[in-house]
């Protein structure tokens, strides 16, 4: 009857459908645990198993395997509420730097801090950053930072830094930098531009700095993974589908 796995064949005459009375699909009554010879018998036999729970979540566990070995024949876009966002952005280069440290010196400075990296990716890295640098005034601020650095992905922002720029200002003090990433050994790979503002004293309204800096990786996560992960939840939650849940698990 074409149907290997669902029938046996112990006498090489006649297919039948095994009995239900244990294994994976339970217990079944006594009547359908017996011998089946009729194709008619067996063909609703058949629909009666494939009504079963157990099958039914056999089968959207299949299918979302399907689905997600197809998803990632086409760059791995998925099937979340996201994929479009994925499938738009999956050439666009640039990330968002934000930066929040706190430098002292006079001449030569010291400064510290966390740096926050986004692509257009979804990908968000976080940086303790550090280095040195030199400058015409003195100073002591803590600075909040905004920029753009010209890679595809936010972990390349790791690695040295240089910064070279002007600040004005006393008490609030304001700057714009031109920034570079490079690699641990020094090459250059991308360049970028820099505004920050700050809380703290320099000596003189206008200062002139240059620094070198080391960004080390803390953690990172995906913004994208994220919302299709909620979008995921609620919607078991909305359709009661739980099975779907447990076999993405």
């Amino acid at each position: 009857w074409n149907n290997p796995l669902g029938m046996v064949d112990l006498d090489g005459k006649e297919p039948e459908v095994p009995k239900l009375n244990s294994g994976f699909f339970g217990t079944a009554p006594s009547e359908q645990t017996s011998e089946i010879s009729q194709p008619m018998e067996i063909l609703e036999e058949i629909k009666r198993r494939d009504s079963l729970p157990e099958v039914i979540w056999v089968k959207k566990c299949a299918n979302l395997i399907e689905s997600s070995i197809a998803a990632m024949s086409e760059d791995d876009y998925g099937d979340g509420i996201t994929a479009e966002i994925r499938k738009a952005t999956s050439d666009w280069n640039g990330v968002l730097l934000i930066n929040t440290t706190g430098n002292i010196g006079m001449g030569g400075y010291v400064f510290a801090g966390r740096q926050y990296a986004i692509d257009w990716h979804g990908n968000v890295v976080v940086f303790f950053v550090d280095g040195t640098g030199v400058e015409t005034s003195e100073s002591a601020k803590l600075n909040v930072a905004v920029g753009y650095l010209n890679v595809p992905l936010a972990e390349q922002v790791a690695g040295l830094g240089t910064e070279t720029g002007v600040s004005a200002g006393n008490g609030l003090i304001a700057g714009l930098s031109w920034i570079t990433a490079n690699e641990d050994d020094g090459k250059y790979i991308a360049s970028g531009f820099m505004a920050d503002l700050g809380l703290g004293e320099q000596s003189g309204v206008l200062g002139v700095h240059e620094s070198l800096s080391h960004a080390r990786e803390i953690y990172k996560w995906n913004i994208f993974n994220a919302i299709d992960k909620i979008w995921f939840f609620l919607g078991d939650i909305f359709n009661g589908n739980k099975n779907e849940e447990m076999c993405k698990n």
